[in-house]
């Protein structure tokens, strides 16, 4: 049960790195100004994605609120020593 618990923190936290990179990626293409990005971004169109980036930036934050909340759950269970068997762990 542990160990599934465990697993499962680690995924999540897994994915969320995925997402942050994947964001990372999107930013820079927004900002960069090579032949990539032939149109350059107004000054409002910008002020929009630091506004949207903020939003996901909090998001990220609580889901690692919420894992971090996850594995101290996951700690007390293995220090109280409620589990049943050993292979519980």
């Amino acid at each position: 049960m542990v160990n599934d618990l465990l697993e499962s923190i680690a995924l999540e936290k897994l994915a969320l790195a995925y997402l942050i990179n994947t964001e990372a990626e999107k930013m820079k293409f927004f900002i960069e100004t090579s032949d990539k990005h032939p149109i350059l971004p107004t000054n409002r169109e910008l002020v929009e994605y630091q506004r949207y980036t903020t939003r996901i930036i909090e998001a990220f934050t609580e889901q690692q609120k919420m894992l971090s909340r996850a594995l101290e759950t996951v700690k007390e269970i293995i220090n109280s020593g409620d589990l049943k068997d050993k292979n519980d762990v």
